[in-house]
Protein backbone atom coordinates (compact mmCIF):
# COMPACT_ATOMS: atom_id res chain seq x y z
CA UNK A 1 0.00 0.00 0.00
CA UNK A 2 2.74 2.32 0.84
CA UNK A 3 4.34 1.80 -2.34
CA UNK A 4 1.38 2.21 -4.52
CA UNK A 5 0.99 5.38 -2.65
CA UNK A 6 4.26 6.66 -3.30
CA UNK A 7 3.92 5.73 -7.39
CA UNK A 8 1.05 7.87 -7.12
CA UNK A 9 2.05 10.67 -5.72
CA UNK A 10 5.64 10.50 -7.98
CA UNK A 11 3.02 10.36 -11.18
CA UNK A 12 0.73 13.66 -9.62
CA UNK A 13 3.63 15.58 -9.12
CA UNK A 14 4.43 15.34 -12.56
CA UNK A 15 2.09 17.72 -13.54
CA UNK A 16 2.02 19.97 -10.90
CA UNK A 17 5.72 20.69 -11.52
CA UNK A 18 5.05 21.10 -14.86
CA UNK A 19 1.74 23.21 -13.58
CA UNK A 20 4.83 25.50 -11.59
CA UNK A 21 6.71 25.78 -14.27
CA UNK A 22 3.69 27.18 -16.71
CA UNK A 23 3.05 29.66 -14.01
CA UNK A 24 6.55 30.99 -13.47
CA UNK A 25 6.72 31.75 -17.14
CA UNK A 26 3.23 33.39 -17.74
CA UNK A 27 3.43 35.21 -14.46
CA UNK A 28 5.04 38.23 -15.23
CA UNK A 29 4.73 38.18 -18.63
CA UNK A 30 3.56 41.59 -20.64
CA UNK A 31 2.51 42.37 -23.84
CA UNK A 32 2.84 45.87 -26.20
CA UNK A 33 0.40 47.78 -26.07
CA UNK A 34 -2.87 46.77 -27.84
CA UNK A 35 -4.18 49.86 -29.22
CA UNK A 36 -7.43 50.91 -30.68
CA UNK A 37 -8.98 54.06 -32.41
CA UNK A 38 -5.39 54.45 -33.82
CA UNK A 39 -4.43 57.54 -36.24
CA UNK A 40 -1.67 58.46 -38.30
CA UNK A 41 -0.60 61.59 -39.59
CA UNK A 42 2.72 62.50 -41.77
CA UNK A 43 3.47 65.72 -43.18
CA UNK A 44 6.15 67.00 -46.01
CA UNK A 45 6.94 70.76 -46.85
CA UNK A 46 9.66 71.73 -48.56
CA UNK A 47 10.81 75.35 -50.40
CA UNK A 48 13.90 76.13 -51.78
CA UNK A 49 14.39 80.00 -53.67
CA UNK A 50 14.27 79.88 -57.08
CA UNK A 51 12.02 76.42 -57.34
CA UNK A 52 8.56 75.52 -56.43
CA UNK A 53 7.42 74.65 -53.18
CA UNK A 54 6.07 71.41 -52.46
CA UNK A 55 3.60 69.62 -49.46
CA UNK A 56 2.68 66.36 -48.88
CA UNK A 57 0.33 65.18 -45.89
CA UNK A 58 -1.17 62.15 -45.01
CA UNK A 59 -3.88 60.49 -42.74
CA UNK A 60 -5.04 56.96 -41.59
CA UNK A 61 -5.46 54.69 -39.22
CA UNK A 62 -2.55 52.89 -40.19
CA UNK A 63 0.64 53.14 -41.52
CA UNK A 64 1.33 56.22 -43.53
CA UNK A 65 4.00 58.23 -45.07
CA UNK A 66 4.77 61.58 -46.64
CA UNK A 67 7.70 63.35 -48.99
CA UNK A 68 8.45 66.88 -50.36
CA UNK A 69 11.40 67.92 -52.42
CA UNK A 70 11.88 71.56 -54.04
CA UNK A 71 15.16 71.54 -55.77
CA UNK A 72 16.88 73.87 -58.54
CA UNK A 73 20.01 74.29 -59.93
CA UNK A 74 21.77 76.29 -57.15
CA UNK A 75 19.18 75.57 -54.10
CA UNK A 76 17.50 72.65 -52.11
CA UNK A 77 15.39 71.37 -49.87
CA UNK A 78 13.69 68.09 -49.17
CA UNK A 79 11.53 66.13 -46.37
CA UNK A 80 10.16 63.01 -45.58
CA UNK A 81 7.74 61.40 -42.83
CA UNK A 82 6.65 58.15 -41.92
CA UNK A 83 4.33 56.90 -39.38
CA UNK A 84 2.97 53.51 -38.38
CA UNK A 85 1.96 50.91 -35.37
CA UNK A 86 4.96 51.53 -32.69
CA UNK A 87 7.34 53.80 -34.85
CA UNK A 88 7.49 57.35 -36.15
CA UNK A 89 10.82 58.77 -38.17
CA UNK A 90 11.14 61.94 -39.62
CA UNK A 91 13.86 63.99 -41.87
CA UNK A 92 14.98 67.53 -43.61
CA UNK A 93 17.70 68.60 -45.51
CA UNK A 94 18.25 72.39 -46.93
CA UNK A 95 21.08 73.40 -49.23
CA UNK A 96 21.00 76.72 -50.11
CA UNK A 97 22.54 80.32 -50.05
CA UNK A 98 18.92 82.13 -50.12
CA UNK A 99 16.02 81.68 -47.72
CA UNK A 100 15.15 78.35 -48.23
CA UNK A 101 13.27 75.90 -45.45
CA UNK A 102 12.02 72.25 -45.07
CA UNK A 103 9.22 70.88 -42.39
CA UNK A 104 8.60 67.00 -41.66
CA UNK A 105 6.10 66.16 -39.20
CA UNK A 106 4.83 62.72 -38.24
CA UNK A 107 1.84 62.07 -35.88
CA UNK A 108 0.15 59.59 -33.72
CA UNK A 109 -2.53 59.24 -31.25
CA UNK A 110 -3.82 55.52 -29.73
CA UNK A 111 -5.88 54.53 -26.81
CA UNK A 112 -5.20 51.26 -25.04
CA UNK A 113 -6.85 49.76 -22.08
CA UNK A 114 -4.91 48.73 -18.53
CA UNK A 115 -5.55 46.38 -16.06
CA UNK A 116 -2.50 46.72 -14.13
CA UNK A 117 0.71 49.19 -13.91
CA UNK A 118 1.43 50.71 -17.39
CA UNK A 119 5.25 50.92 -17.73
CA UNK A 120 5.44 52.95 -20.89
CA UNK A 121 9.06 53.48 -22.94
CA UNK A 122 9.73 55.82 -25.68
CA UNK A 123 13.20 55.40 -27.56
CA UNK A 124 13.41 58.92 -29.10
CA UNK A 125 16.77 59.62 -31.22
CA UNK A 126 16.84 63.28 -32.46
CA UNK A 127 19.89 64.03 -34.43
CA UNK A 128 21.06 67.50 -36.00
CA UNK A 129 24.07 68.78 -38.22
CA UNK A 130 23.92 72.59 -39.59
CA UNK A 131 26.99 74.31 -41.57
CA UNK A 132 27.30 77.86 -42.37
CA UNK A 133 23.81 79.63 -41.99
CA UNK A 134 22.15 76.64 -41.80
CA UNK A 135 19.65 75.76 -38.96
CA UNK A 136 17.86 72.48 -37.16
CA UNK A 137 15.90 71.38 -34.75
CA UNK A 138 14.39 67.75 -34.14
CA UNK A 139 11.22 67.64 -31.33
CA UNK A 140 8.89 64.92 -29.65
CA UNK A 141 5.88 66.46 -28.24
CA UNK A 142 4.31 63.58 -25.72
CA UNK A 143 0.65 63.55 -24.43
CA UNK A 144 -0.23 60.62 -22.01
CA UNK A 145 -3.89 60.79 -20.40
CA UNK A 146 -5.77 58.56 -18.45
CA UNK A 147 -9.95 58.47 -17.65
CA UNK A 148 -9.87 62.77 -18.91
CA UNK A 149 -7.10 63.68 -16.59
CA UNK A 150 -3.66 64.52 -18.15
CA UNK A 151 -0.46 62.82 -16.70
CA UNK A 152 2.18 64.03 -18.54
CA UNK A 153 2.46 66.92 -21.27
CA UNK A 154 5.77 68.23 -22.52
CA UNK A 155 8.52 68.23 -24.85
CA UNK A 156 11.06 65.28 -24.40
CA UNK A 157 15.21 65.54 -24.93
CA UNK A 158 15.76 61.58 -25.06
CA UNK A 159 14.64 58.49 -24.54
CA UNK A 160 11.36 58.94 -21.82
CA UNK A 161 9.80 56.56 -19.66
CA UNK A 162 6.42 56.78 -17.48
CA UNK A 163 4.72 53.90 -15.07
CA UNK A 164 1.08 54.72 -13.46
CA UNK A 165 -1.82 52.29 -12.14
CA UNK A 166 -4.64 52.89 -13.98
CA UNK A 167 -8.31 52.75 -12.62
CA UNK A 168 -8.88 49.08 -13.51
CA UNK A 169 -10.85 49.05 -17.01
CA UNK A 170 -9.78 53.22 -17.88
CA UNK A 171 -8.95 54.05 -21.13
CA UNK A 172 -5.66 55.79 -21.38
CA UNK A 173 -4.97 57.98 -24.60
CA UNK A 174 -1.11 58.31 -26.07
CA UNK A 175 -0.45 61.10 -28.00
CA UNK A 176 2.86 61.85 -30.20
CA UNK A 177 4.26 64.56 -32.34
CA UNK A 178 7.17 64.16 -33.69
CA UNK A 179 8.64 66.93 -36.08
CA UNK A 180 12.12 67.83 -38.16
CA UNK A 181 12.58 71.44 -39.37
CA UNK A 182 15.70 73.39 -41.59
CA UNK A 183 16.27 76.30 -42.96
CA UNK A 184 18.98 77.92 -44.55
CA UNK A 185 19.86 82.01 -44.44
CA UNK A 186 16.64 82.83 -42.42
CA UNK A 187 18.92 83.31 -38.74
CA UNK A 188 22.02 84.56 -40.75
CA UNK A 189 22.86 85.82 -44.33
CA UNK A 190 25.09 83.23 -46.68
CA UNK A 191 25.09 79.69 -47.68
CA UNK A 192 23.74 77.01 -45.55
CA UNK A 193 23.73 73.84 -44.78
CA UNK A 194 21.51 71.70 -42.53
CA UNK A 195 19.83 68.21 -41.69
CA UNK A 196 17.65 67.18 -38.84
CA UNK A 197 16.36 63.44 -38.31
CA UNK A 198 14.19 62.29 -35.09
CA UNK A 199 13.11 58.52 -34.35
CA UNK A 200 10.66 57.13 -31.87
CA UNK A 201 9.59 53.42 -31.16
CA UNK A 202 7.25 52.92 -28.51
CA UNK A 203 8.38 50.21 -26.39
CA UNK A 204 5.89 50.11 -23.28
CA UNK A 205 3.59 47.14 -22.03
CA UNK A 206 0.94 46.75 -19.63
CA UNK A 207 -0.29 43.21 -18.06
CA UNK A 208 -2.46 41.40 -20.43
CA UNK A 209 -6.15 40.01 -18.90
CA UNK A 210 -5.67 36.45 -19.96
CA UNK A 211 -1.78 36.25 -18.21
CA UNK A 212 -3.56 37.22 -14.97
CA UNK A 213 -6.50 34.98 -15.36
CA UNK A 214 -4.04 32.13 -16.43
CA UNK A 215 -2.09 32.83 -13.23
CA UNK A 216 -5.28 31.96 -10.98
CA UNK A 217 -6.77 29.36 -12.71
CA UNK A 218 -2.95 28.00 -12.18
CA UNK A 219 -3.16 28.76 -8.61
CA UNK A 220 -6.10 26.98 -7.82
CA UNK A 221 -5.33 23.76 -9.92
CA UNK A 222 -2.00 24.05 -7.60
CA UNK A 223 -4.33 24.31 -4.50
CA UNK A 224 -6.54 21.55 -5.89
CA UNK A 225 -4.14 18.85 -6.42
CA UNK A 226 -2.64 19.56 -3.22
CA UNK A 227 -5.97 18.85 -1.13
CA UNK A 228 -6.38 15.45 -3.48
CA UNK A 229 -3.24 14.61 -2.46
CA UNK A 230 -3.78 14.98 1.19
CA UNK A 231 -6.92 13.06 1.11
CA UNK A 232 -5.24 9.96 -0.55
CA UNK A 233 -2.12 10.21 1.75
CA UNK A 234 -5.04 10.12 4.68
CA UNK A 235 -6.97 7.34 2.93
CA UNK A 236 -3.53 5.04 2.10
CA UNK A 237 -3.13 5.71 6.06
Amino acid sequence: MIRSFNLIARLRAVPAAALLAALTSTAPAQAAIPFFGTQFDASAVAEADGSAPEADWQMDGDTVSAQAASVGDVHAATAGAFAGPGFLTVSADVSAGTLSHAVASAHFSGSFLSTGTVSLSLDYNPLTFTEGSGAAATTLFVSLSNGGATLFEDYVQGPWSFSYTPVAGSTSVLDLTLSSEVSAAFLSPGTGNASAFGSVAIMGAVPEASTWLMFSLGLAGVAALGRRRSRAAEVQA
